[in-house]
């Protein structure tokens, strides 16, 4: 947990970004993260999905074992506020 996250400070630090609701977990022998990006609103989808990209990538090389990331693309200002308009609540 701890390296992960260290490299995930270092990386959102590098290109701007927040993150929240990190999971992990080990699958077999590999290495299973999942975790939410959060993006400033005039950011487009394909800059956000570089730098989500590149910070997959950074895990996977950094990382001793083999490494799958799935990271989940989200608004940073608006965040709340489509959660509370789909889900009816802030998260």
């Amino acid at each position: 947990d701890r390296r992960i996250r260290n490299i995930l400070n270092e990386q959102v630090e590098r290109y701007g970004v927040k993150y929240h609701r990190l999971r992990h977990r080990n699958a077999g022998n590999r290495l299973i993260v999942e975790v939410h990006l959060l993006f400033c609103d005039n950011l487009t989808i394909a800059e956000a999905h570089e730098i989500a990209s590149r910070i997959e990538n950074c895990l996977q090389i950094q990382l001793p074992q083999p490494t799958e990331v799935i990271t989940h693309l989200e608004p940073e200002e608006t965040h709340d506020l489509v959660h509370e308009k789909v889900f009816g609540r802030g998260e």
